[in-house]
């Protein structure tokens, strides 16, 4: 029998004065913002609110019965008498009514009412049963079990629900028969997972109503494990079942998760991060020139299954794994042969072998101990480990020794055994979250296993996801010396769409290649604005219709039928097939003279005689380099820039901010962080500097030259540094190259490198609190901006004092009033202009 939980003796008077009651119960979630370059955590927490009995009627049902209309004032329960044992049906709506998306489950209690217990004792209320159930009605445990199908709500998202649910029959004794028991419902929204640039697969979320409760955000579906407070954050993950060769080293790993860690270190529903080395994918794909070589011998004898597919027909014999010798004839080999799939393990005598017809699907096949299966379908003859030891070299996968034949094959998943069913390699497709690198990971030796030959693995993401390394955008940005070279050809069967906005209308090319020199003595394609109308060039000049130009965005489409299109207006019809030896080029067409200032959304180069898509390009920022560009995700490729400069983006947010890749000042514009520096404090600045001819502060506080300093200007190529008393005017200041600059107590340092020793100084406290893009100079009570930066770019700030991280500032746009600035993801506190006009984006 359940251990029966007594319920405060106000209910007795709820049950007799009031016996149906109408109630809203919310649970805040938990919103995760979150960016990484590395093993850095960037966070943000909100809170939102789900409201139980929204639907077209406003009400809830239970078992065909209104139960009352939500009260928002109120807020009460709402509760339902129940017969015991009986199955209970409830109808209703769920609202999600935060400022978060949250995962939304309907919280059930069974309480039977005025129950005595023991003689002479007063009357109890009795809980029976206090669970939460998903979408389909089943039973989910919150603290240490999966979400299973729980409805996910966006903010202002409303959902309708139809739970049918049979409470416990042996929780019910007969002490209650003819005793009152009623239902009661309420909402709560869960969230676990990361909404907004979640690049990296793995994270912890400390419950800190509950210190021993980890949320573990795996790679498709988040769940909860409880732990021991004495825990490593490394072995929390390895108790939530993660692997140990998956995770980066880091340092946190090692920090135990000990109540005083936790009262001192994190706030309520801090996120932890433990950093997946590898990221799984469905499969990966070789030709036969990339393979594995699993490390072995296939003499020694070894049960094995795997999942395949060779999604186009072989024109010859192609094998996945194995050998062949001709004498005596004996295969281990897995394959294709003459029109089927073949599996043989012995000698080639008919009966070691079993075939099915050939298909592009997905099969199974399998050695084992007993038997030799595709997909279940059996061979006459069980394995012959004893012939197979004439074979010699090891197991190799996406080829084989005997016949290594070139064609697309993708591996889903390969499990090898020993004879005495020891399993020794549990491959998983990845690829590496560092390099991108794609290949197989062994879950028993922990090891990676790269190409072993030449060419380059595919992958198919889950969900077709990006590479995770790689975070998408709204768009990317260019100012008229960046470009992408797409390494594709204009031809006659080339058909490409792109959607794009100009920023400026000037002569500039959007897309497009020719063969050689100028673009009015040669051949090829090319679209952009002409003076000020939109036009195509082909063949040798420009030529067709006209648009006027104009700074909205458009989609234009080079199609099968040589027709140029803008929207839905047709400039131009080639009566020549396009020949060019160039690549074609996206944000410009030859040599950066006419470089394009645009924004690109999307573009996608189909094949049209074979009817294959070449490239579907998304616009992404590299989460390690912070690089922007565009991800293929046909060949999961990279492209970033080939010009000078950078690329910006925008990331549209349904939260409260929306990411940009960096912010810059005209001159009158700088954050006061509020902050004063002492011996203690550090800073970096990610920063791309302008040609300057007069000094601009990236950072920097002050009472003067030779007092209580701790800035940074940059003058040209010289960085003019303050520290203490301390002053050098060191080089090495780009005006192209993105830079990251740090000072602490240790020195000024430029990508690593250190300019200026300030060991021998000590800062003390600054009078005057820091500024960002200006110098904040003068006696306490008396400050002013001084060198005000203007063009330089910033992509991120961050302040520390000794360990504590104080500000991880990332450049924003607040989405209720489109006003720029930084976002402090510590506290998450916004950071606004303190000068005059607007700062600029991208």
């Amino acid at each position: 029998m359940k251990k029966y939980n007594t319920i405060d003796s106000k209910w007795i008077f709820f049950a007799v004065v009031v016996p149906l009651l109408v109630f809203l119960f919310a649970v805040g979630g938990v919103y995760s913002y979150y960016t990484s370059t590395g093993a850095g955590v960037k966070e943000q927490t909100a809170t939102g609110t789900l409201k139980i009995g929204y639907t077209t009627s406003s009400c809830l049902n239970i078992n065909g019965k209104q139960v009352g209309m939500y009260d928002e004032e109120e807020q009460k329960i709402v509760e339902s008498i129940i017969v015991p044992g009986e199955t209970v049906s409830f109808t209703g709506g769920l609202e999600n009514v935060g400022n978060v998306s949250l995962y939304a489950l309907v919280h059930v209690q069974i309480v039977v009412f005025n129950v005595v217990l023991e003689e002479n004792q007063p009357a109890q209320n009795i809980l029976l049963e206090d669970i939460y159930l998903d979408a389909n009605g089943e039973e989910i445990n919150v603290e240490t079990g999966v979400l299973g199908n729980s409805t996910y709500l966006e903010p202002n998202e409303t959902t309708g629900f139809e739970i049918s649910y049979t409470p416990d029959i042996n929780a019910f004794d007969n002490r209650f028969q003819g005793k009152p028991i009623l239902m009661r419902l309420s909402a709560k929204g869960i969230q676990y997972r990361h909404v907004e640039n979640a690049s990296l697969a793995t994270g912890l979320m400390i419950d800190r109503e509950n210190t021993n409760l980890l949320v573990v955000q795996s790679e498709v579906d988040p769940y909860v494990v409880r732990i021991s407070n004495d825990k490593t954050v490394k072995e929390a993950l390895l108790e939530a079942e993660l692997d140990e060769g998956m995770l980066y080293s880091d340092s946190a790993l090692t920090t135990s998760l000990t109540e005083e860690f936790l009262n001192s270190n994190l706030t309520k529903n801090t996120y932890i991060y433990g950093l997946t080395q590898y990221v799984f994918v469905e499969y990966i794909q070789g030709t036969g020139l990339e393979y594995i070589d699993t490390g072995l011998a296939i003499a020694d004898g070894y049960q094995m299954e795997m999942k395949a597919q060779m999604p186009d027909k072989p024109s010859n014999e192609t094998w996945l794994t194995g050998n062949f010798v001709a004498n005596p004839r004996t295969s281990y080999i897995i394959g294709y042969y003459n029109g089927n799939f073949r599996v043989l393990a012995g000698a080639e005598d008919g009966t070691h072998v079993v075939e099915i017809p050939y298909d592009s699907e997905s099969h199974v096949f399998s050695i084992k101990n007993s038997e030799i299966t595709i997909d279940g379908v059996s061979s006459s003859v069980a394995p012959s480990f004893t012939d197979v030891e004439v074979l010699s070299n090891n197991f190799c996968l996406f080829k084989s020794h005997h016949l290594n034949t070139v064609a697309n094959k993708n591996i889903y998943y390969v499990k090898i055994w020993d004879l005495n069913n020891n399993l020794v390699r549990d491959f998983v497709p990845c690829y590496r979250y560092e390099d991108g690198e794609v290949g197989l990971y062994d879950k028993v030796t922990k090891t990676f296993y790269g190409n072993s030959g030449t060419g380059e693995f595919k992958y198919a993401a889950k969900n077709n996801e990006l590479n995770k390394r790689y975070v998408e955008v709204d768009y990317i940005e260019s100012t008229g010396t960046q470009y992408i070279d797409t390494g594709v050809n204009f031809d006659k069967n080339t058909y490409l769409t792109l959607d794009f906005e100009f920023t400026k209308i000037s002569s500039q090319f959007l897309v497009g290649s020719w063969k050689e020199g100028n673009y009015n003595s040669s051949r090829g394609a090319l679209f952009g604005i002409n003076g000020s109308n939109f036009q195509f060039a082909e063949t040798t000049a420009w030529n067709g219709s006209t648009q006027v130009a104009d700074l909205n965005r458009h989609t234009i489409i080079l199609n099968k039928n040589k027709q140029f299109i803008l929207d839905t207006i047709v400039l131009d019809t080639s009566n020549e097939a396009i020949i060019t030896t160039q690549n074609i080029r996206l944000f410009d067409a030859s040599d950066a003279t006419y470089a394009a200032n645009a924004k690109i959304y999307g573009c996608q180069i189909i094949n049209v005689s074979t009817e294959n898509s070449i490239m579907d390009l998304v616009p992404c920022y590299d989460s390690i380099t912070g690089e922007a560009g565009l991800y293929d995700t046909i060949e999961n490729k990279f492209y970033g820039n080939s010009g000078t400069g950078e690329f910006g983006y925008f990331k549209k947010s349904s939260g409260e901010y929306s990411q940009v890749s960096c912010i810059s000042g005209t001159g009158t514009q700088y954050i006061d962080t509020g902050y004063c520096p002492n011996s203690n404090t550090k800073i970096e600045v990610k920063y791309l500097g302008n040609n300057y001819s007069s000094y601009h502060a990236v950072f920097g506080t002050r009472q003067s030259v030779t007092s209580q300093a701790f800035n940074v200007d940059q003058n040209g190529s010289s960085w003019y540094c303050n520290y203490a008393t301390a002053y050098t005017a060191p080089g090495g200041a780009s005006s192209t190259v993105r830079q990251t600059l740090a000072m602490d107590n240790t020195g000024f340092y430029v990508d690593g490198t250190r300019l200026k020793d300030n060991s021998s100084y000590t800062l003390g406290q600054t009078v005057l609190p820091l500024y960002i893009m200006a110098l904040n100079e003068g006696e306490a009570g008396t400050p002013y901006a001084k060198y005000i930066n203007s063009g330089g770019k910033f992509y991120s700030v961050k302040i520390w004092e000794g360990e504590n991280l104080l500000f991880d500032l990332i450049p924003v746009v607040r989405n209720s009033d489109d006003e720029i600035g930084f976002l402090n993801t510590v506290d998450n506190k916004f950071y606004t202009n303190a000068g005059t006009g607007t700062f600029k984006i991208n």
